[in-house]
């Protein structure tokens, strides 16, 4: 009983008091404003989303499948194959 009042009390008087934010802590004063984006704050909301609204089906996955994994092996096979055609020494040792 005593703790929960000592607790309660405890959250009263940070909430009267108002947590002052100094935004990172840096060298700025508050009289430097910030000044929110409104296409960063709809970006934003949206990223947040995204992850709720993704869904893999079958549909979707030879998509994930190319990009995953498709893409980065063609990289890997443009850069095996530019390495050999120019550099054959070099391609021996790495590859």
């Amino acid at each position: 009983m005593m703790r929960t009042s000592v607790s309660r009390a405890g959250r009263l008087a940070l909430s009267r008091s108002g947590a002052r934010r100094r935004m990172g802590g840096g060298p700025f004063n508050h009289e430097f404003d910030v000044h929110k984006s409104k296409l960063v704050e709809e970006w934003n909301g949206r990223r947040e989303l995204t992850d709720i609204v993704f869904q893999v089906n079958m549909g979707k996955l030879p998509h994930i499948f190319a990009w995953l994994v498709g893409f980065p092996y063609f990289v890997y096979w443009m850069s095996k194959t530019e390495s050999k055609k120019y550099d054959p020494r070099r391609y021996k040792e790495t590859f």
